[in-house]
């Protein structure tokens, strides 16, 4: 009964167990490292959060245009 059942109409497709270049995620980081985190010093954890927060809220900003 803990079987999972796939309907005929899908094709499971395995990835390997380490696969970042396939992840979306990943690309949404690497444009924010990429935009807006890179090459920058950090007085803290509390701005690294905000920073990152900020870089969120932009990335969100522009795909609202």
């Amino acid at each position: 009964m803990n079987e999972l059942r796939v309907p005929t109409n899908i094709t499971l497709v395995h990835l390997p167990p380490y696969s970042p270049e396939l992840s979306a995620i990943e690309k949404v980081w690497q444009y924010l490292r990429d935009r807006y985190l890179s090459g920058r010093l950090f007085s803290g954890t509390r701005a690294i959060v905000d920073a990152c927060c900020a870089a969120w809220n932009s990335l969100v900003a522009e795909t609202l245009v």
